[in-house]
C-alpha cells in the first residue's frame, strides 16, 4: 500500500511540472511591433482570451515603428523568464537582426499568414484590376501604394517582376488603419492592407478591393485571388511568437505546448477563418526557413535596411 501511495504521489508530481502554465509567470507582456488594429492585434486578443481562461494575464504591448526595431529592442532587453513574448513577421524579423547585428529572438512557433488586398477608393480608375496592370506597365506615376509591413514591399515587387514593370512607389504608414484613412478620404490611391480590416470598409461602401493574396484558399470569392491572374505568385510572409533569446529551454518548452495548444484550439481555428487569417503552423527550424527566404527576397530587391 505504501508503495503505492508513493507511485501515486510520484505520478502526482510529475503531472504538475508537465503543466506548462505553471511554468510561466502568471502576468506576461506580449509585445507586437504593430499598432492597434492589425492582423497580430487580432491573433493576440484571441490568445489573451485564451490564455485568460487558463489562468495567464496576458498583456498587450504596441510598438510599430522602425521595422520591427523598436519592438525588438524591447524583448532583447526583457528577462529570459517566459514572462515576455514577442509575435512578429518574418521579414521585420530579418530586418531586425541585420540592422541590429545579432540575434533578436528566439523562434516557438509560427501561426499562418494573413490575407492581404489591394484596396482603393470607389469611383477610382484603379478599382479594377487590369487598368491597374496597365497603368503599372505604363510607369504611371500617380500609381502610389501605402504600406505598414515590409511584406507588403516584397509583394510589390513580386507583382513588378511577374508582370516586367518597374516597381511602383510605395508609401510608408504606421498602421494600416491611417492607410486605409487615407485612401477613402482620397489622399493616397492605393494601399496594401489585411483583408480582415478591408472587408468591413469594403461592406460599408468606403473602399473597392481591387485583388487579394494570401495562404492557401483564404481569399473569398467576391475578391479576386491574383493567384488566378498569376499561378505563380507566392505568399512568403509568416507571422510567428518568439521569447527572448538565450531563455531557458524548459521556458522554450512550455511556451510551445501552450502555443500548439492555443492553435490545435477549434475555437482559434473558427476565429482564424473569420479574420481571414491562414494557419500555417511550424516550430523553429521552419519559422528560420521563411525567414532566411524573406530575407533572401529582401536582398533581391534591394530594400534599404540599413
Amino acid at each position: 500500500m505504501k508503495k503505492i501511495i508513493i507511485a501515486f504521489l510520484l505520478l502526482l508530481a510529475s503531472i504538475a511540472q508537465a503543466d506548462p502554465y505553471k511554468e510561466i509567470p502568471k502576468n506576461v507582456k506580449f509585445i507586437m511591433p504593430y499598432g492597434t488594429g492589425s492582423i497580430v492585434d487580432a491573433q493576440y486578443r484571441h490568445f489573451q482570451k485564451f490564455m485568460e481562461a487558463r489562468g495567464i494575464n496576458v498583456i498587450g504591448s504596441y510598438k510599430p515603428g522602425a521595422g520591427g526595431i523598436v519592438a525588438s529592442i524591447d524583448l532583447l532587453d526583457s528577462p529570459r523568464d517566459g514572462s515576455v513574448i514577442m509575435m512578429n513577421a518574418t521579414s521585420n524579423s530579418w530586418i531586425a537582426e541585420t540592422r541590429l547585428g545579432k540575434k533578436v529572438i528566439e523562434p516557438l512557433m509560427s501561426t499562418g499568414g494573413s490575407g492581404i488586398v489591394m484596396i482603393t477608393y470607389p469611383g477610382s480608375i484603379y478599382e479594377n484590376y487590369d487598368n491597374l496592370v496597365v497603368a503599372i506597365k505604363n510607369n504611371d506615376s500617380n500609381v502610389k501604394v501605402g504600406w505598414q509591413g515590409v511584406g507588403n514591399i516584397l509583394s510589390m515587387n513580386q507583382l513588378a517582376e511577374k508582370l516586367n514593370s518597374n516597381p511602383v512607389l510605395m508609401v510608408p504608414y504606421k498602421s494600416s488603419v491611417d492607410s486605409s484613412r487615407d485612401v477613402i478620404g482620397k489622399h493616397l490611391p492605393l494601399a496594401l492592407i489585411p483583408l480582415n480590416t478591408a472587408k468591413s470598409l469594403s461592406d460599408a461602401g468606403s473602399v473597392k478591393i481591387v485583388f487579394g493574396f494570401g495562404p492557401g484558399k483564404i481569399i473569398p470569392a467576391d475578391v479576386l485571388d491574383i493567384k488566378k491572374r498569376i499561378p505563380s505568385w507566392r505568399h512568403g510572409e509568416l507571422f510567428f511568437v518568439g521569447v527572448p533569446p538565450g531563455t531557458d529551454s524548459k521556458i522554450i518548452k512550455a511556451w510551445s505546448t501552450i502555443l500548439k495548444e492555443w492553435l490545435d484550439d477549434k475555437e482559434t481555428e473558427e476565429y482564424f477563418k473569420k479574420v481571414y487569417f491562414g494557419k500555417d503552423v511550424g516550430g523553429p527550424e521552419y519559422v528560420n526557413e521563411v525567414i532566411a527566404h524573406q530575407g533572401a527576397s529582401l536582398k533581391k530587391y534591394n530594400v534599404e535596411i540599413k
